[in-house]
């Protein structure tokens, strides 16, 4: 008994004699202040987690701290069957948490193992079928893939106006804007030895810049193409419309097949601007078409221009794991290119 009344006076002279001693450096003097001894007690270990408030059955609202403080409180003062029941529902809890993650991980692995397959059958569906064994440029993609071949048959009538052309008939189309830029230039190259086979790709071509030029109310309408005659209006229509309408993944086939035609009718390295100039396409998306084709894409500064390739080996293009890539994929495969 006399030992604790001793300690406690001693605590007591402390707290009364604790001063703090501070030298003032300016004057060269001392200077005391009172200080509050204090003796730490250690405190219950608790798992602070972060304060979420919640809502149980009866509406009383609480927080996540407020749990996790109550089954600290238990796990240190209950009796045992409150710590029995709180450990095995501490661990079903964890074992159930680890089920839940593995449940979520294999249903987002098999997402991602379908997504693939569909990215893969949709970029088929826009790109022609590509020969990857084939031994020279001309053997890479195939004409009749892009134009039926009952088509090309048909396009003597049409192709004709290309035979022998003048320079008066380029000016007065150039000013009538009835051939696109692309066509126009191709002509002033080769009018002197264009060759029926390149006139039938010029004309079909023109036909594909109007599906690629159309907007939504063009589909629209009763006769969405009337430029273009029978028998190609009623393919071009079956093949790139889908309930009267053209969506961004049949406009991505249309310029695929375009593109292909260009390359063909410019021994395989065409003009990217002057493309894009001529289809309304933007040319960030024809070039990353041209990778999706397997060109290699060179941009000349002094002629401000980027010129596209077709050439063996084919360009393996891989995007690069950035905002715009990541942009893509969510409709169709060609769209993880997209810068």
């Amino acid at each position: 008994m006399l030992d604790q009344i001793m300690k406690m006076m001693h605590t007591r002279l402390l707290h009364l004699c604790l001063k703090l001693v501070f030298l003032i450096k300016k004057t060269h003097k001392f200077k005391l202040w009172d200080a509050d001894y204090f003796q730490l007690k250690p405190v219950l270990k608790c798992n602070i987690g972060v304060k979420k408030k919640r809502k149980n059955p009866g509406g009383k609202s609480f927080t996540d701290f407020d749990i996790f403080q109550t089954e600290d409180l238990a796990l240190t003062f209950g009796n045992k069957n409150r710590k029995r029941l709180l450990n095995s529902r501490l661990k079903y809890g964890s074992a159930s948490n680890d089920s839940i993650e593995s449940s979520i991980s294999s249903l987002i692995s098999g997402n991602l193992k379908n997504l693939d397959t569909e990215e893969t059958k949709q970029e088929s569906e826009i790109i022609p079928f590509q020969n990857k064994t084939a031994k020279q440029v001309n053997e890479v993609y195939n004409i009749s893939d892009i134009i039926p071949e009952e088509e090309y048959l048909c396009l003597d009538a049409e192709a004709n106006i290309f035979i022998g052309v003048t320079r008066e008939n380029l000016q007065l189309w150039r000013s009538e804007a009835k051939f696109c830029n692309f066509i126009i230039h191709a002509l002033e190259l080769k009018r002197q030895s264009i060759s029926i086979h390149v006139a039938k790709l010029l004309y079909y071509l023109h036909y594909l810049t109007i599906l690629l030029k159309c907007t939504y109310k063009d589909v629209r309408r009763k006769d969405p193409f009337p430029d273009i005659p029978n028998p190609y209006k009623a393919s071009l229509m079956k093949r790139f419309l889908i309930d009267k309408s053209m969506p961004q993944r049949m406009k991505d086939k249309v310029l695929a097949h375009a593109m292909v035609l260009a390359l063909t009718i410019d021994n395989y390295c065409i003009d990217g601007k002057l493309l894009a100039s001529s289809t309304g396409v933007p040319i960030s998306r024809i070039v990353l078409m041209a990778y999706s084709l397997g060109c290699y894409v060179h941009n000349k500064k002094s002629e401000n221009t980027k010129s596209i390739e077709l050439k063996l080996p084919l360009n393996k293009y891989e995007p690069r794991d950035d905002k715009c890539s990541v942009d893509l994929r969510n409709n169709y495969s060609i769209s993880q290119y997209i810068l």
